[in-house]
């Protein structure tokens, strides 16, 4: 199995940039500050399980670039992951 190396950068560039987007919700008080309660602790669950999956998808990037395909199919399903609101697909 082969897959392209534009194809695996492009993967480590939307996962990098989950990765900051979340961290910055995470990390900086005043991004949520306006909003209710419920809202906010919502949002940090979506942050939380967005760097895991950006995690995932970083660790599935390597592996598909070793030619694993188990790995393959977690790649393919780290996209539909990463980013999505309430388990909805980004693609």
């Amino acid at each position: 199995m082969r897959i392209s190396k534009t194809a695996l950068w492009l993967s480590v560039l939307v996962a990098f940039l989950v990765l900051i987007a979340s961290s910055a919700g995470l990390f900086l008080n005043s991004l949520y500050a306006r909003e209710t309660m419920s809202w906010t602790v919502q949002a940090y669950g979506q942050d939380i399980a967005n760097i895991v999956a950006a995690a995932a998808l970083f660790i599935a990037v390597y592996f598909v670039s070793k030619g694993l395909v188990k790995a393959f199919l977690v790649w393919m399903q780290g996209f539909s992951k990463v980013g999505g609101e309430k388990g909805e697909s980004i693609l």
